[in-house]
Formats: structure tokens, sequence, C-alpha cells
């Protein structure tokens, strides 16, 4: 498979783990994550499945939007910023969080991924919800060599 192809392959698996954010549709995972994905983060190393479902149904928080910053995909790894938008739902207020992950694939699988995030809180003034469209998981995927946004 051309690098190209592969990069656009492995951009898409991971848009569509992001999206189990604002799904809760764990058993995705099946499809989306290795087995035996190996977790990296914040002082914490796991491996399963089990890791990332816990992300998901984190108590006390909902209605999850997510919006990819940036993507960047060559071979086999992606690169997202991000930031997420929950709902807490003792206050009804939003909670934001943003973050920088990369993915390692295997066969069309997250394998690994390593991740820093910054905590939960109130998103910045004047900016009360996160955007919900469909382009959010969507766009164009930067290449070594890219140079669009450095004008």
């Amino acid at each position: 498979m051309p690098e190209s192809a592969e990069a656009e392959r492995n951009a898409e698996v991971v848009r569509r783990y992001l999206r189990v954010f604002e799904t809760k549709d764990v058993a995705e995972f099946d499809e989306l994550l290795a087995e035996d994905v190996l977790v990296h983060g914040a002082g914490f190393h796991g491996r399963g499945r089990r890791h990332p479902e816990a992300a998901v149904l984190t108590a006390g928080l909902s209605d999850c939007r997510v919006q990819v910053d940036d993507l960047f995909s060559a071979g086999d790894r992606v690169t997202v910023a991000f930031t997420l938008t929950y709902t807490h739902d003792r206050s009804g207020r939003d909670l934001t969080m943003t973050g920088v992950k990369s993915y390692r694939l295997r066969e069309g699988r997250i394998a690994e991924f390593w991740g820093r995030d910054r905590p939960l809180r109130p998103p910045p003034p004047g900016r009360t919800r996160a955007r919900t469209d469909s382009a959010l998981l969507t766009g164009p995927i930067r290449r070594p060599g890219d140079s669009a946004d450095l004008a």
C-alpha cells in the first residue's frame, strides 16, 4: 500500500477513535484498538482496551464534543492536537481539555499511544461550546513538507 494511502487509512482510524468519545460506543474499540493496546501518558503506562474505555465512560461528564485542532499522519504514525468539551453533570457547566496524542498503528488498529493533556477547566471567555459539526473529525492530513499554515 502506498504510504499516502496508509496515512489516510490510519488518520481515519484515529478520527473514528475520537468519535467514540462523543458516541460512547466503546464496542467500536474492537475494530479500532489492538486488544493489547499500550497506553502512555502523564506518568501512567498500561496495556489493554479497558484504559481507553474508562476515559470515554468517565462518571459525571456527558455530552462530549471533540474538536480536532490539528492532525498529522505519516506511515504508521498519527499525531493529533485536540480539544474535548464536556458538560459537567452536576453544575451543567462546560469543561474543556486540550491535548496532543501520538498514535502508532499496526494492521489498521491503534497499537500504542502517548499523550499529554491539560486538565478539564471552564472554556476561555467568549467560547461557550465546542463546534459540533461533522467537519471537526474530517479534514486535511498534514504530511512532511506541508507548509500551508507556515505563511
